[in-house]
């Protein structure tokens, strides 16, 4: 049997692949202090990301790379992101470390299912979970704002996205076992 190549060269994924670059670049304006500068690396890995998927499905790009390395750079990019914010003391571990669990969970099972050649598609929920994390790491920038408020917006975004995402864990764990079963 002949095993078929994709072409990844496309720019949805010129753009994932982007994403994962503006890693590096994120913690070294980060590190140096530039807090609005890396805010600005952020929000544009996070306009990537928007627009590589619109991208792919308006143009039919989508390839089994894209599938896979788009939601690995998102998560690499906000935990990296959620990381120097820990370590600035902006946000605490509680959080990072819960986000932390739920993607090497997903990572587990993604690689073990793709070792049986399924490659779990995106939903609804996984998407709402990251926007929302990604909003509150957006207002998490601005922290020293709302610690005058009564209710520290970015504090209660950010566990709102993380109980999102640990529904969107669930939400795939209970669809990959019903369709396993089929």
């Amino acid at each position: 049997m002949k095993k078929t190549t994709e072409n990844i060269w496309n720019e949805a994924n010129i753009l994932t692949i982007l994403r994962i670059a503006f890693i590096p670049v994120y913690i070294v304006i980060y590190g140096k202090g530039y807090h609005n500068g890396a805010l600005i690396v952020f929000l544009l890995a996070s306009l990537t990301d928007f627009l590589d998927g619109r991208i792919a499905r308006k143009y039919h790009l989508v390839t089994n790379f894209g599938k896979l390395m788009d939601p690995l750079a998102d998560k690499l990019m906000c935990l990296t992101v959620l990381l120097s914010l820990v370590s600035s003391g902006t946000v605490q571990w509680i959080p990072v470390v819960l986000v932390m669990t739920k993607e090497l969970f997903m990572l587990i099972g993604g690689t073990y299912l793709l070792g049986k050649g399924i490659v779990v598609q995106s939903h609804m929920i996984g998407k709402a979970a990251q926007w929302l994390l990604i909003t509150a790491i957006c207002m998490s920038f601005f922290h020293d704002f709302f610690t005058s408020w009564i209710l520290p917006v970015d504090i209660i975004l950010l566990w709102v996205a993380v109980i999102v995402s640990l529904l969107a864990l669930i939400f795939y764990a209970v669809n990959t076992f019903k369709t396993s079963l089929s």
